[in-house]
């Protein structure tokens, strides 16, 4: 009898092609690549750790990571499972992000206007005479019809919803970014004259045409549905979200916005996924004419300068590290990842890089935080200084945990780049 494969739960990791939830009939186990978070099936939820992490205090530090790390696409909400969120701490940051970033491309895209039903007395007529109330009226008052009719408005039940949801989200979340984007969604909201919610949420449709608002929507009929239910149980104990975050896409950006920070204190400017042409084919051919190289970040002598140094953050191939048995190998660094930035190192005109890695937390404490390599060839012009950064995302704990995070990439910057 031929095996059962493991079935495809969601779409690929744009990256890699492969499915980050997997189903494996023949084991009867679920596979998730890349992804760390909570999943709750039915009563029972599981805890999905990051692989570089051990157990102590991992959902508040994979909880900033998912916060300032996440957007769009990083961070996954399954449908249906917002009950009680707010009440787990670990989750609120995450959740609010989230939230903010689809109400912020949905308020790019087009305002929400919607056609709302009212009653009033016109000088003439709209919609539809409400007769009963022309034939008890006086005779000798004002020649004012009383109808009743639609129109588009922005003062809705909807932007109502989608405004309680945002000081909610603005009294409950700590991260400073996801606090400053909720605000400014809250600014870019219509402003309303009823502050209560529409009584039934259930019924809550959106118009055609609308399908931008749909996540933001939903996300927040949930998170009201599961606030009246979780006041009735006296906070859901125990209850949780089913929230994930793809772990490569918000380790990359967080390592940007630490980058922007450290850079900016050195007086310097960091940018992310800028293009260096590398290649080009002089004659016909197939496919590309040329090929560019694009580092996660570079490192520029202020807003507009020249490059300085580039750098790429590594979360994929960590899984290495976790399973070899012995502390050589673990510290070993993939041969392509020098390759990706000696070949960006080229492309930019510049003489240095960094690696940057999260430190899996169970390594040995010799292993040095930071470690230099030189790269010599008689086919460049000068050596390439290459700086290998694992980051103690252990500091994810403590309150100022992020300048912990700029102030390791700033003393790395300033031991490759500054030295140039």
């Amino acid at each position: 009898m031929r095996p059962k494969m493991a079935r495809s739960v969601t779409g690929g990791d744009p990256g890699t092609g492969r499915s980050q939830i997997q189903w494996d009939a023949s084991n009867a186990r679920i596979r998730f690549d890349g992804l760390a978070g909570y999943v709750r099936l039915g009563p029972s939820v599981f805890h999905i750790i990051p692989k570089f992490m051990d157990q102590s205090d991992w959902a508040i530090r994979w909880s900033r990571i998912a916060s300032r790390g996440g957007a769009r696409g990083s961070v996954v909400v399954l449908p249906g499972s917002l009950a009680a969120a707010w009440v787990s701490r670990e989750l609120v940051d995450p959740v609010a992000r989230y939230f903010a970033e689809s109400l912020t491309a949905a308020l790019d895209a087009y305002p929400l206007l919607l056609r709302e039903r009212f009653r009033g007395r016109l000088p003439y007529v709209r919609g539809r005479i409400l007769v009963e109330k022309e034939l008890s009226r006086h005779w000798d008052q004002s020649s004012m019809i009383t109808c009743t009719a639609s129109r588009l408005t922005s003062d809705n039940r909807v932007v109502r919803l989608l405004r309680e949801t945002c000081e909610q989200l603005l009294r409950q979340t700590r991260e400073r970014t996801t606090r400053r984007r909720l605000q400014s969604c809250l600014n870019r909201l219509p402003i309303v004259r009823t502050r209560s919610l529409p009584r039934d949420l259930g019924s809550l449709q959106l118009p055609a045409g609308m399908d931008s608002y749909r996540a933001p929507v939903e996300m927040s009929v949930s998170f009201w549905k599961s606030r009246r239910v979780t006041v009735a149980r006296e906070h859901g104990t125990g209850r949780s979200a089913s929230v994930l975050a793809v772990m490569h896409m918000c380790f990359e950006r967080l390592v940007a916005a630490a980058f922007r920070s450290a850079a900016a204190q050195q007086s310097m400017a960091s940018h992310s996924q800028r293009p260096f042409l590398l290649a080009t084919r002089p004659g016909d051919g197939l496919g590309y004419g040329s090929r560019s190289a694009v580092p996660d970040d570079v490192v520029t002598a202020g807003i507009g300068g020249a490059p300085r140094t580039v750098a790429d953050a590594k979360y994929k191939g960590i899984g290495r590290w976790v399973r070899a048995e012995s502390d050589a190998r673990r510290a070993n660094i993939p041969r392509d990842d020098f390759n990706q930035v000696i070949a960006a190192c080229v492309a930019a005109e510049v003489t240095s890089a960094l690696l940057v890695y999260p430190r899996v937390e169970d390594l040995d404490p010799r292993i040095a935080g930071f470690e230099s390599w030189i790269v010599e060839s008689p086919v460049l012009q000068s050596e390439l200084r290459i700086g290998v950064v694992r980051l103690d995302m252990r500091s994810l704990s403590e309150a100022n945990w992020f300048e912990s995070l700029t102030l390791q990439l700033g003393s790395a910057l300033e031991q490759v780049a500054l030295e140039n």
